[in-house]
C-alpha cells in the first residue's frame, strides 16, 4: 500500500469532529447556563449518535490502514504507546471533568473507549472483513444489555449501569465498540490490499485545506474542545 493520504477520509473525520463540537456546544448552553434547547430530543439524540457512529467508524478504517503500513515486529510497541497515550488523555478529562462537574464527571468516554479499543484492535485484526458482522453484533447489543441499575462501578465500561449512574460522557464497549469494529470491515473492503477503484475519484475533490487538517488532528481537536468551548463560554456568559 502506497503511503499516502486519502482525502475523503480526512474530509469525513474533519466534519464528523466539527459535528461533535456543535453538539457539544448546544449541550454546554443546556447543561451550564439554562438555555432551552431540546438536547434530549429524539432527532438531537440522533443527530449525536450517528456522528459518534460515523467518528468510531472512521477510527476503524484508519486502523487497518496504518496496520497495513506498519511493519509486524513494530505493531505491538505501536499501538500499545497509542493506546496509552488515548487513554492517558482520558484520564485527564476524568480529572477535569471531576473537579468541574462531580455529579456527572466522565468515567467512561469516547476517549477511553478508543483507548481500549486499540488493544482490542489488535487482537481481532486476522478476522478482516468478518469484524463487520462482529461489530454488528456488538452494536445489537443496544437492543438486550440489562436495563436495570446495577450496584457496582466494574460494570460500567460494558454498558450496564450502576444505580444513580450520570456522566456527561458515556461510550461503553457495548454497544459502541461495534462502529469501530464495522469500520476495521470495511477498511479492509474498501482500501486493503488498495483503495476501491470508485473511491479514486475523491483524489480530484478539492476539500478546503481547513477541514483536511481538522480531519488529520481529530483526536488531539476533540481532546482540547471541551476546555476551549467552556472557557469562551464563561467569557461571553459569565456574570
Amino acid at each position: 500500500m502506497t503511503d499516502k493520504r486519502y482525502p475523503e477520509l480526512d474530509a469525513l473525520r474533519g466534519l464528523a469532529v466539527l459535528a461533535m463540537i456543535a453538539y457539544h456546544l448546544l449541550f454546554d448552553l443546556y447543561l451550564y447556563y439554562g438555555y432551552l434547547i431540546p438536547i434530549e430530543s429524539f432527532g438531537s439524540q440522533a443527530y449525536a449518535r450517528i456522528t459518534a457512529c460515523v467518528f468510531l467508524a472512521l477510527v476503524g478504517i484508519c486502523f487497518v490502514i496504518s496496520w497495513e503500513r506498519t511493519a509486524p515486529k513494530a505493531r505491538l510497541r505501536k499501538y500499545g504507546r497509542r493506546a496509552l497515550i488515548i487513554l492517558g488523555g482520558a484520564l485527564v478529562v476524568t480529572l477535569v471533568t471531576w473537579i468541574i462537574d462531580p455529579p456527572t464527571f466522565v468515567i467512561f468516554g469516547i476517549l477511553h473507549l478508543i483507548g481500549i479499543a486499540t488493544f482490542v484492535q489488535y487482537l481481532v485484526r486476522p478476522l478482516r472483513k468478518w469484524n463487520i458482522l462482529l461489530g454488528l453484533f456488538i452494536l445489537s447489543t443496544i437492543f438486550f444489555l440489562p436495563t436495570g441499575e446495577l450496584g457496582t462501578p466494574l460494570l460500567l465500561p460494558f454498558g450496564i449501569l450502576e444505580k444513580g449512574f450520570t456522566s456527561v460522557d458515556y461510550y461503553p464497549l457495548f454497544p459502541w465498540l461495534g462502529p469501530i469494529l464495522i469500520g476495521m470491515g470495511l477498511g479492509d473492503v474498501l482500501y486493503v490490499p488498495e483503495r476501491h477503484e470508485r473511491l479514486e475519484p475523491f483524489d480530484d475533490v478539492q476539500f478546503p485545506k481547513w477541514l483536511l487538517w481538522t480531519g488529520r488532528k481529530s483526536l488531539w481537536i476533540y481532546f482540547a474542545h471541551q476546555p476551549v468551548l467552556l472557557l469562551i463560554l464563561w467569557m461571553l456568559l459569565h456574570n
